[in-house]
């Protein structure tokens, strides 16, 4: 996903963001099934360019570009 967000526009961020396509995707991606992620899951992954940050399974995620973003995005 970081990568995806890394090469796309600003609006790649919002499709995660929204409806919990986050979790969605992972779990797809990742083959986990429902019962993976229990209530009290939660995820915090900081990249080269970008944190996640996913609270609880019902919540929204968050995705923050970081201040280097622009300069190290097409470098890795």
């Amino acid at each position: 996903m970081e990568k995806l967000i890394m090469v796309s526009d600003k609006e790649a961020i919002s499709q995660y963001t929204h409806n919990l396509k986050f979790l969605k995707s992972m779990k797809q991606f990742h083959r986990f099934n429902d019962s993976y992620f229990s209530s009290a899951s939660s995820i915090r992954y900081e990249g080269d360019t970008i944190t996640i940050t996913m609270e609880n399974i019902l919540s929204d995620v968050k995705i923050l570009r970081k201040p280097e973003f622009e300069t190290v995005r097409y470098n890795k």
